[in-house]
């Protein structure tokens, strides 16, 4: 499934909350999704959960760093 593909589909759970995606990426084949972002590979897409005790967004620097091409997460990421 390409990235545009995966996005459309959950801006089908949630019309309206997914930003405008990168052409140039959009037509990247999503190899995996990963929640730990110690099993990210190379075109991945991170998804960053909260849970009761880690919030997943800490860990989305580590993720990038390790390939994943895209980050879904339930809030926008904080200004730098």
């Amino acid at each position: 499934m390409t990235l545009s593909g995966l996005l459309s589909a959950l801006g089908d759970l949630a019309p309206g909350t997914l930003p405008a995606l990168d052409a140039s990426v959009a037509d990247r084949t999503v190899k995996a999704l990963a929640y730990d972002s110690r099993k990210v590979l190379q075109g991945s897409v991170f998804v960053a959960v909260r849970g009761q005790k880690v919030d997943g967004t800490a860990f989305v620097l580590q993720a990038l760093a390790k390939g994943a091409m895209a980050v879904v997460a339930e809030a926008e990421r904080p200004p730098d």
